[in-house]
């Protein structure tokens, strides 16, 4: 797949490259504004979904209450969710993949 590389995407990608906290969309919005206060909530997402197209950010299964998370982290892994606060945790845990296999 032919992609640009933009200001906004490498914005987006420095963002959940030094955030490991699973973020929302809209929180990498809030944090792309602090980095350039011109960058609009349609740009953010447009090219969120590019990345996830190019299969160079993962997203998460969809939180009823906040939406989507987003990951930078290709590397297979799996994600535990905390009912209580919602905190995402990845694991790389082998002997969870294979007793998921079975």
């Amino acid at each position: 797949m032919n992609t640009r590389k933009t200001k906004q995407k490498e914005i987006i990608l420095d963002i959940l490259d030094h955030n490991r906290t699973h973020p929302t969309i809209q929180e990498i919005y809030s944090l792309a504004k602090e980095k350039n206060p011109s960058i609009g909530q349609a740009t953010i997402y447009r090219n969120v979904n590019k990345l996830v197209e190019e299969e160079k950010v993962l997203r998460l299964p969809e939180n009823k209450v906040e939406g989507y998370h987003y990951d930078i982290n290709m590397t297979p892994h799996n994600h535990l969710i905390c009912n209580s606060c919602g905190r995402i945790i990845d694991l790389f845990d082998n002997d969870y993949n294979d007793m998921l296999k079975k």
